[in-house]
């Protein structure tokens, strides 16, 4: 018994042959450059049968099939829905009154401390007080007369401080000499005291003869370290800071 194929099938089962054979040669071949540089995917569709085979380059392509190509990329989803509202801060410090602006820090390192005043008519004055307390910068003899004691009227010293002061003139200066002999200077009492326009040097000028507590030697001696302040203080009330102070020796510099 004999078989007939017609010349139409033939044709068919030997393009399909070498369809495979090519194809899959070609796949090996082409496996380096599939997708290409961009991520595109090159075919070729044949018309006839149907068949998609994946080149290199639609240069590969044969005349009965049409080069097509895509992108193994998938399009950019849709942006996702706006997220839940976040929960409500907690309610900010309100003001009930101006006093609730003492105490805050201030300044631009925050190391001041707020203060408000109240002054006449009304008028309110609020202020940013630093923590840090003054020194006595410059400490000189203004005048020495009579004995070379530092006791007798007119003479004088003057203190340079660190920023302005609180403008005291009743305020108490105790000194020291070399030989220990002590004294307490009392501005408006035993002395005149007047500060500048800054009110950051005081002038003390004595009024009356000075008293002391005799050391190993009779009298109060120049140069005399100052030893303490009573009452002075800068405008945010901070006492001096004596023993860091960089100059508080009273002589003749």
């Amino acid at each position: 018994m004999g078989f007939h194929l017609s010349a139409q099938l033939v044709r068919y089962a030997i393009v399909g042959v070498l369809g495979v054979f090519i194809g899959g040669a070609g796949g090996v071949f082409a496996a380096a450059l599939i997708p290409d540089a961009n991520g595109v995917i090159q075919g070729c569709y044949d018309n006839k049968t149907g068949a998609l085979r994946v080149v290199d380059s639609a240069a590969n392509c044969l005349k009965n099939q049409v080069p097509i190509s895509w992108n193994e990329r998938g399009v950019a989803g849709a942006t996702g829905a706006t997220g839940a509202t976040g929960a409500t801060g907690a309610v900010g410090r309100g003001l009930t009154s101006l006093n609730d602006l003492n105490g805050l820090p201030c300044g631009t390192t925050n190391s001041g401390t707020s203060r408000v005043v109240y002054g006449s008519g009304g008028a309110v004055s609020l202020f940013c007080d630093d923590s840090t307390p003054p020194t006595v910068t410059d400490a000189r003899v203004l005048n020495n007369v009579g004995s070379t004691d530092f006791a007798e009227p007119d003479d004088a010293f003057f203190l340079t401080f660190s920023e302005e002061m609180n403008g005291n003139t009743a305020g108490t200066i105790n000194v020291v000499d070399q030989d220990g002999t002590t004294a307490t200077v009392r501005c408006s009492i035993d002395a005149a005291c007047t500060w500048n326009t800054a009110r950051t040097t005081l002038t003390v000028t004595l009024t009356s003869p000075l008293s002391n507590d005799a050391g190993t030697t009779p009298g109060l001696q120049i140069p005399m370290l100052v030893t303490a302040f009573g009452n002075l203080t800068d405008t945010a009330g901070n006492a001096p800071d004596v023993l860091g102070s960089q100059d508080r020796l009273i002589d003749y510099e």
